[in-house]
């Protein structure tokens, strides 16, 4: 009774996707999520966010701009906002792991020019016709008019089909025929 049927059964997977496995090509620009003491005058202020590894490596940065710059505080699509300012870095260390790029951390220009790029494999050119163009008032002979309708009404049966018509409205219409 207690025995469950093969339907039932659902094995439990093996890994399961957190969102740390998701942004791994933010981690390579970005330390990991912690707690960080600044101060400032008398007071201690504890703030959770992430260091960025390359503004805090560059003692230029740190001297014109301070420490706290260098530390960030908000979500992954601003810290993807901040990569745009190293993004060759960014680049290089996504390609050295075989990482996919964060549609977010690229640079607009740059994804503007790839989707540009995708669209233009897309188009399809459209080409143009060359026709003759004819100067001046062409002359029409009674045979060339004569061969004309007989290929339309050969080919298309234009003809018949409007005698047909005109023979509906018409009761005295024999059929077309004379």
């Amino acid at each position: 009774a207690g025995v469950l049927q093969q339907k039932h059964v659902n094995p439990i997977p093996s890994t399961r996707k957190v969102k740390k496995d998701s942004s791994k090509d933010i981690l390579t620009i970005f330390s990991n999520r912690l707690k960080a003491k600044f101060v400032t005058g008398q007071q201690v202020e504890e703030i959770r966010g992430c260091w960025c590894k390359i503004c805090k490596a560059d003692e230029n940065f740190i001297q014109t701009q301070g420490k706290c710059k260098a530390f960030h505080t908000g979500s992954n699509s601003l810290c993807c906002q901040h990569i745009w300012q190293h993004y060759e870095i960014y680049k290089a260390r996504c390609a050295e792991k075989d990482m996919v790029k964060h549609h977010w951390s690229i640079p607009h220009d740059i994804w503007q020019e790839m989707e540009e790029s995708k669209t233009e494999k897309k188009k399809i050119i459209q080409c143009t016709l060359k026709f003759e163009k004819v100067q001046g008032v062409r002359e029409f002979s009674h045979e060339v008019v004569v061969d004309r309708v007989a290929r339309l009404t050969v080919v298309d049966d234009q003809v018949s089909a409007l005698n047909f018509v005109m023979c509906l409205h018409n009761p005295d219409c024999n059929g077309g025929s004379r």
